[in-house]
């Protein structure tokens, strides 16, 4: 079931799958159930004992998330290295190096989870992932005709997505 159409994309209705999901998961509210995406875009576990917060992410990111969890990602968005290489701001040849348990460093990791965060919130707003990977693709009036693509390789820029799902999300089209 489709409700509106934002540049040739339709916007799904949320399915009740993800409210399935949330409670499998454990995670009861809507800002949790973001979460819940998001370590699941990136495959890490969901904490023991408790909802998540976007402040467990900082011990995540100090530590440093490990290669498989990038490989994860790009599953997840289906972005391949060439191009997530130019988003983490590191050449192609340094990543394919990393082995599956080489543990990234934290400004790499802190990219990642902003992504998966990004990701999770435009299955939110567009009802499902496929429908956000192809907004994310083509050109958006609102963001001067350039691709939300080109914005990932920030925090304004994720940012800036961000703020524009949210007028999606309410109806404003800029």
């Amino acid at each position: 079931m489709t409700s509106k159409s934002y540049h040739g994309v339709e916007k799904k209705e949320p399915v009740m799958k993800e409210a399935m999901l949330s409670e499998y998961l454990g995670f009861p509210h809507a800002a949790s159930l973001l979460f819940a995406r998001l370590f699941e875009f990136i495959g890490l576990p969901k904490p023991k004992g408790k909802n998540p917060l976007e402040s467990d992410l900082i011990p995540l990111i100090r530590k440093g998330l490990v290669k498989k969890h990038l490989d994860k990602l790009m599953d997840t968005t289906g972005l391949d290295l060439a191009s997530m290489a130019g988003i983490l701001h590191v050449s192609s040849r340094t990543l394919h190096r990393y082995t599956e348990d080489s543990v990234l460093n934290p400004d790499i990791s802190e990219r990642l989870l902003e992504i998966a965060r990004l990701y999770a919130r435009g299955q939110e707003v567009f009802g499902d992932l496929d429908t956000f990977k192809s907004w994310i693709q083509e050109p958006v009036p609102a963001l001067g005709f350039k691709k939300p693509l080109e914005f990932l390789d920030t925090s304004i820029g994720i940012r800036l997505l961000e703020a524009e799902l949210g007028r999606i999300e309410h109806g404003v089209f800029s």
